[in-house]
């Protein structure tokens, strides 16, 4: 009896263990199909991803990003410190302080543009000359605020090159004081040393002239202004 409860509990553990084998094999066959299943349909790495060439942010060259790179590319800005040069027509050049913004979507070749140059000028033309002293020059605190609408062009992976205009606003202080409204035309180039910083330069003509009492200021002439300039 006892013979026959071993041998019945011999032969149950085998059957057991021969049923427990398939089951194993086929569990462990799925386990690593899955794996590579779910391998497959995970994205690449970063390295392995298709790069396109587009516009990079300071739209000044291109860079090779990838598709979901370019899907937050928005508005970007630009601020730019600097220094003019004015070349009067009717007076002396002279220099003054500059600072810019600027404005524009990568999906457009357009820049909205406003700026600030401040300087202190000299001027000896007979508008200005009644408020100064006897056989001196007036001295003015000359003031522009241009705004401008571009048009930008890529030139290369680094240079960005725009032209256009727009309306100034004109202010002189301390020995003649008035508010005008004037224009200006002009072209820049832009290189991009890097994504953020950057260099521009930009050459045109403005058309300015401020109310005096006996005859007109005139303060038109070519304008040079060097930049640095930061994106963000």
């Amino acid at each position: 009896m006892i013979r026959k409860s071993m041998i019945s509990r011999i032969m149950t553990t085998c059957s057991v263990r021969r049923c427990l084998r398939p089951i194993l094999y086929f569990g462990i066959v799925g386990l690593v199909v899955s794996a590579q299943a779910v391998k497959a349909d995970a994205p690449p790495p970063d390295q392995y991803r298709e790069r396109i060439p587009v516009k990079n942010q300071a739209g000044a060259g291109y860079t090779n990003q990838t598709a979901a790179q370019t899907m937050d590319s928005g508005w970007k800005y630009r601020l730019s410190p600097g220094v003019t040069l004015w070349y009067f027509d009717d007076e002396d050049t002279e220099t003054g302080g500059a600072l810019y913004f600027d404005a524009w979507d990568p999906e457009y070749s357009l820049n909205y543009r406003v700026g600030v140059e401040v300087g202190h000028i000299s001027v000896d033309q007979t508008g200005a000359s009644a408020f100064a002293e006897q056989g001196d020059r007036a001295h003015l605190t000359f003031v522009r605020i241009p705004f401008a609408l571009e048009y930008y062009q890529m030139m290369g992976n680094n240079f960005t090159w725009y032209v256009g205009g727009g309306p100034d606003i004109l202010h002189t202080a301390n020995d003649l004081e008035d508010t005008s409204v004037g224009a200006h035309a002009g072209l820049r180039l832009h290189y991009a040393l890097n994504d953020r910083w950057g260099l521009s330069v930009e050459g045109g003509y403005m058309w300015a002239k401020m109310d005096a009492p006996a005859e007109d200021l005139d303060l038109s002439g070519a304008y040079l202004t060097p930049l640095l300039t930061y994106t963000f």
